[in-house]
């Protein structure tokens, strides 16, 4: 099995020059990329630790609290090929629970990802407006939700 590991500073500052360090493991080399793709995320976590540490009271909005949420769901469940376990991911029930005002953000990341939104809109819904005819094609399920959200105001 990979393992990541990803050397993280104490400042938001010195996580810019800190995010790119090679990290090794018996089967792969992984290099800058790594910092890439980590390197907001981690930016993220530390300006949401350094509000805790100073004692500030800000809270995440509901874009910035789905943004991390989506980020951690699509991270854990990149490489499963089964639905049930996507979608009973505590980020994903936790995206589900914000209600409706997550569709739009759902619908967002839909158009940009074609990720596995289809069962939270459903659920959040309680609507399908994809035919049977359809189901299984991740375009054309997109399509079809994309315009509900368009008919419905939440696009």
């Amino acid at each position: 099995m990979t393992s990541y590991a990803v050397k993280v500073s104490r400042s938001a500052k010195e996580a810019n020059y800190v995010m790119g360090h090679v990290v090794e493991s018996q089967e792969t080399r992984y290099s800058w990329e790594v910092g890439k793709v980590l390197k907001p995320l981690v930016q993220q976590y530390l300006y949401l630790s350094s509000m805790k540490a100073v004692g500030t009271h800000q809270t995440i909005t509901p874009d910035e609290r789905f943004r991390l949420l989506s980020h951690e769901w699509a991270r854990d469940t990149a490489f499963l090929s089964s639905i049930s376990e996507m979608t009973s991911h505590h980020a994903y029930r936790h995206i589900i629970s914000m209600g409706k005002s997550a569709i739009p953000l759902i619908l967002k990341e839909l158009e940009e990802t074609q990720n596995m939104w289809f069962p939270a809109l459903k659920e959040i819904s309680g609507d399908d407006p994809v035919p049977a005819q359809y189901r299984g094609n991740i375009p054309k399920m997109t399509e079809y939700w994309v315009a509900w959200g368009k008919q419905n105001g939440f696009i």
